[in-house]
């Protein structure tokens, strides 16, 4: 017999990813979200045991791959990277920047099989880890993202990394889709 409380809240499928309230493109395979938590534990006895547990630290990170390679995009996520103009088209200037203290609004936003929307949003995030992007001859070759949360002080405590909120279809993006 199955346990299930409601089959709406089993999480299938992907979603959109939006930057500063833009959609970045198409993401190709999984979005994960992971909220570490670092803590210091006292022991105390023989045999030891922990006779007290503190929360010293967290951290809030998402990754997902871009299918796209938009430069205009990557430039937006990396604000170290300087746009380079000098032809018709948008370049990607790397190296020798300094770094940057730009954060961006990332919002991933899941339908869910009921018809509401699912938003997972951090509020304040910066691309972490080394930028990789590959050419491969027979098949497609998206870019891995990482992003990592810095606290918002100006958010309410327990929601200073980001939130996950249930929306309905009308307060999605564009209406939803």
């Amino acid at each position: 017999m199955a346990n299930v409380k409601n089959a709406n809240d089993i999480l299938i499928g992907t979603g959109k990813v939006y930057v500063n309230t833009l959609d970045v493109g198409q993401i190709d395979g999984d979005m994960n979200f992971t909220h570490g938590k670092e803590y210091f534990e006292k022991k105390s006895g023989f045999p030891a045991q922990v006779v007290k547990k503190v929360l010293i630290g967290e951290s809030f990170k998402c990754s997902f791959s871009l299918l796209e390679a938009n430069l205009d995009t990557l430039q937006s996520l990396m604000p170290e990277y300087i746009k380079v103009t000098e032809t018709a088209g948008a370049g990607l200037g790397i190296g020798g920047a300094t770094t940057t203290d730009q954060t961006f609004l990332l919002e991933f936003w899941h339908k869910r099989t009921d018809g509401k929307y699912r938003c997972v949003r951090i509020w304040k995030c910066q691309i972490d880890g080394d930028f990789t992007m590959g050419f491969k001859e027979q098949a497609d070759a998206p870019i891995p993202i990482t992003v990592t949360a810095l606290v918002d002080s100006t958010k309410p405590v327990g929601q200073q990394l980001g939130v996950v909120v249930d929306y309905e279809a009308s307060e999605a993006p564009d209406g939803g889709w």
